[in-house]
């Protein structure tokens, strides 16, 4: 068990630490590559500065992979470097790293990803989506983190770890609790609405649901609201994951287009102080041109395709009765969620409009 919250602060290194060029000052240059590798008493290796410009980076890469030692600024011992630039927001930084350091965990278990969620910094989050699923050592989710702050964006971003429960009690939780409970007992309305329809009715090892949290831990009379008619019938993750993938892509190529620009006006700026250069840096500004042309015309086609398959989406969600309000009520005793609550008023003591049941009664539904 261990006390939630995010770990912060910029502080440096004890009286005593003793320094080695690459750990602390990576701009010194080639000067100490013979110090590359080495960890200052912390454990850290100079790739766990991310503020450093991405050239270092680049320079440092064959530190990848290497973990703190002991408790530095907050964070626990088996710290990376890429932790570190997801905790702190540099997904530029992120981006390098990645490939090397994915899925690693620290002395608490939590990855990258689940350092990003929890200080809601979508940016790095969309990078890091290959580490969605994994729990850390009580079991919580990147989502669960995200939930833990408020963080509706990154909740957005993670609803496909919906149904996922805690193996550990943890921060005043018991084991078994939900997102959608830890959304209920901290009081965010807007992120209990999203969890809702796919974790209704699930209950912790102590028996009780979200409703039962937002009653005796909450102190939102919104969430209590909203969780009156909690039911058990639920959803399966995310009913437009393809389209949430899709926007992920046309998000992390818009990140890359931005690193590109600034890449390629760099560029343009060192070529014409380089006049002794001229034809290798003209090379490198073509390269770029290139990167960013394809870039762009592969955000323009996911675009394309992400604006076909949200009206798709729109199409399945939509009454089909009046075909403009989102289908929002069950028709019992049938189960069919097929029309909105204007349209269910026209059915009460009718007949369900795609297998013709009778209908009982009708119960609104937030999808």
């Amino acid at each position: 068990m261990r006390d939630g919250g995010s770990a912060s602060g910029t502080g440096g290194e004890g009286a005593g630490a003793r320094k080695h060029p690459h750990s602390f000052e990576t701009s010194r240059g080639k000067d100490d590559l013979d110090e590359v590798g080495e960890r200052n008493e912390d454990g850290r290796t100079a790739l766990c500065r991310p503020q450093d410009v991405a050239a270092q980076i680049v320079f440092l890469l064959s530190e990848a992979g290497k973990q703190t030692t002991k408790d530095w600024n907050g964070l626990p011992p088996g710290t990376t470097a890429l932790m570190i630039a997801a905790h702190r927001n540099y997904p530029e930084v992120v981006g390098f790293i990645y490939p090397y350091e994915q899925g690693k965990r620290d002395a608490n278990g939590k990855t990258a990803l689940m350092k990003a969620a929890e200080e809601g910094h979508v940016s790095c989050a969309l990078l890091l989506r290959g580490e969605t699923g994994m729990q850390d050592k009580d079991g919580w989710t990147a989502l669960m983190w995200a939930v833990w702050n408020g963080h509706t964006n990154c909740v957005r971003l993670l609803l496909s770890e919906v149904g996922v429960q805690a193996t550990q009690e943890c921060n005043g939780f018991p084991s078994g609790a939900t997102a959608l409970i830890m959304a209920a007992h901290r009081s965010h309305p807007e992120i209990v609405e999203l969890l809702l329809p796919y974790e209704q009715g699930m209950k912790d090892s102590e028996g009780h649901t979200a409703h039962w949290h937002a009653n005796n831990k909450g102190y939102s009379a919104q969430v209590r609201k909203l969780l009156k008619k909690e039911g058990t019938k639920r959803l399966p993750p995310s009913l437009n994951s393809e389209v949430l993938e899709l926007r992920e892509c046309v998000n992390e190529l818009a990140v890359e287009n931005e690193s590109l620009k600034r890449g390629l006006s760099s560029l343009k700026n060192a070529q014409e102080e380089a006049d002794d250069e001229p034809s290798q840096m003209s090379q490198k500004v073509s390269s770029f041109e290139e990167r960013l042309e394809k870039c762009q015309e592969m955000n323009r086609s996911l675009r394309r395709t992400l604006n076909q398959k949200t009206e798709e989406a729109k199409a399945i969600t939509t009454c089909v009765i009046c075909l403009t309000n989102p289908k929002d009520t069950l028709l019992q005793p049938c189960n069919h969620i097929c029309v909105c609550s204007t349209c269910a008023e026209q059915t009460r003591n009718g007949r369900c409009p795609l297998c013709r049941t009778p209908v009982e009664s009708t119960v609104k539904v937030y999808l």
